[in-house]
Parts: C-alpha cells; structure tokens; sequence
C-alpha cells in the first residue's frame, strides 16, 4: 500500500472530486506504478481519497493511498516522479510504502 499526501491549490481548487480521482488515476498509470485493480468486467484502480473537497476550496496535506502489485522501481524518487505527471497545483508531499505488496 502507498500512503500520500498532496496539495489541491490554484486553478485546481476547481476540480471535483471525480474529477482528481481520475487525475491521480492518469498520473499513477504515466509513472508507472505497478497500482492493483479490482477483479470484474470493469476494472478499476485501488484508489482512497480521504476526503472530499468541495469545488473551490484548496487543500492542503490530503491523505490518500493506493494498493500496490509489485516493487516500486527508483522508490526514492516517487514523489518527484509522481509531480512530474501532475498538473500545476497538484502535488503529491509525501508518500510512503507501508505494509505487505498485493494485499
């Protein structure tokens, strides 16, 4: 499981929630992730957003996390890799692997 925290400012504030889920959808799947979905005809991404903001309001230090299927290649660069696939006033602060890979 990768646990992060980011940052919603800017323009961004203006994203709903749906709206940042699949942002974060599309920045995982750029960095190359090894991120675990569900089983089905439809699969998706083991994402958790904390909370939701209301459209307009900034936030700052936002909890979410992500399960994980394998090893994450150049770990110490995560959250610099991660800021690169976002758009300005989203930024991913801190991230953290914690726990087993492919619970």
């Amino acid at each position: 499981m990768l646990y992060f925290t980011y940052s919603k400012t800017g323009l961004m504030r203006m994203l709903s929630h749906l709206e940042l889920m699949q942002l974060f959808r599309r920045a995982f799947r750029r960095a190359g992730l090894p991120v675990r979905y569900s089983q089905g005809f439809h699969p998706h991404m083991k994402l958790s957003l904390e909370r939701a903001l209301k459209v307009g309001e900034e936030g700052e230090n936002l909890k979410g996390n992500v399960e994980l299927n394998g090893e994450i290649p150049n770990r110490g660069n995560i959250i610099e890799i991660l800021n690169e696939t976002l758009p300005k006033g989203v930024r991913v602060i801190t991230a953290e692997v914690k726990g087993p890979l492919g619970c």
